[in-house]
């Protein structure tokens, strides 16, 4: 009897250890889960760090301080590399659509806060980047079609899909952000009509 007893102790004590030992195990899990994600220092990190669900758990305000800084790495990928990602991954799509988003307050904010002088300056590096990556854009267009004039089958597509998006931005975002973007293009627009000297 004592065999038995003491075989059914030894049992016993066996799955409660392995059961503490796994329950251990699933709390620290868990606890990691919550710990907000490693601070992105490269390109690629940022974007493991936006498409992980540690990111998709913070509070919007963390999540905005992540997209600022995704934002900031992002502009040292090459443009290729940056479009070619934002192209193949739909998930992942939404998310830097949510970092490019973010680059575009800041610079509205940036102009709204910003003398008449700096937002000269602003309005006049915001029309020269445009300008540069227009050009980029004809260049690469040129290049892939052997100079035909043939447009890309996609871009009517791609256009009403950016253009449904915006719109509906503008009905359900921030509407103090949109006020601040509308008025930071109207700005960019104007400056764009007058003659050049």
């Amino acid at each position: 009897m004592t065999g038995k007893t003491s075989t059914r102790k030894r049992t016993v004590v066996y799955i409660l250890v392995i059961s503490g030992i796994s329950t251990l195990g699933w709390g620290g899990y868990q606890a990691m889960q919550q710990l907000p994600p490693p601070w992105p220092t490269t390109p690629e990190e940022a974007l493991a760090v936006i498409d992980s669900s540690r990111y998709d758990r913070l509070p919007e305000y963390r999540q905005r301080e992540y997209r600022i800084q995704a934002g900031i790495l992002l502009k040292k990928m090459p443009q290729e590399k940056r479009r070619e990602i934002f192209r193949s991954n739909n998930q992942m799509h939404g998310k830097l659509r949510e970092v490019f988003r973010e680059q575009m307050v800041q610079k509205a904010i940036d102009f709204a806060n910003a003398d008449l002088q700096q937002r000269e300056v602003l309005i006049d590096m915001a029309i020269n980047e445009w300008n540069r990556k227009r050009g980029q854009h004809i260049k690469q267009g040129r290049k892939q079609r052997g100079n035909k004039s043939a447009t890309d089958p996609h871009r009517n597509e791609r256009l009403a899909k950016f253009k449904d998006h915006l719109q509906n931005r503008f009905q359900h975002g921030n509407p103090q952000e949109n006020a601040l973007i509308g008025e930071y293009f109207r700005a960019i627009k104007r400056r764009h009509k007058q003659p050049q000297s």
